[in-house]
């Protein structure tokens, strides 16, 4: 079996071997994981699937400082590290792993009590 890395696929159990202190994710709105990796910025611009340079030609004024921010609303995904999450509208599915994550020890910041969307 290959190591286990950001590049993988995100696995609970694999995580907590593996990266026990560390989180740094994205949540998309179907509930499903992926590593921020290499940067959360580039997982955006690779999942947005347009340049860097057309995102910033398009993105609105009040999020030129924070790509990350527009991407996040714009694709409906939440960033995640050890403590806090992007402040956007969750989805059912996104609070659902969410709570799971808080669960199994991986997230330890607050949760939610409800879906925002």
């Amino acid at each position: 079996m290959a190591k286990y890395g950001m590049r993988c696929k995100f696995d609970v159990e694999l995580h907590k071997k593996y990266f026990p202190d560390s989180l740094s994710i994205l949540i998309l709105s179907d509930g499903s994981v992926e590593y921020a990796y290499p940067s959360a910025t580039a997982k955006l611009i690779q999942i947005d699937g347009h340049s860097e340079k057309q995102i910033r030609k398009e993105c609105p004024r009040e999020y030129k400082r924070s790509i990350d921010l527009y991407l996040c609303y714009k694709l409906n995904c939440i960033y995640v590290n050890r403590e806090h999450i992007t402040p956007i509208q969750l989805t059912k599915d996104q609070l659902s792993t969410l709570r799971q994550l808080r669960s199994e020890g991986i997230f330890v910041g607050k949760v939610p009590n409800y879906p925002t969307k």
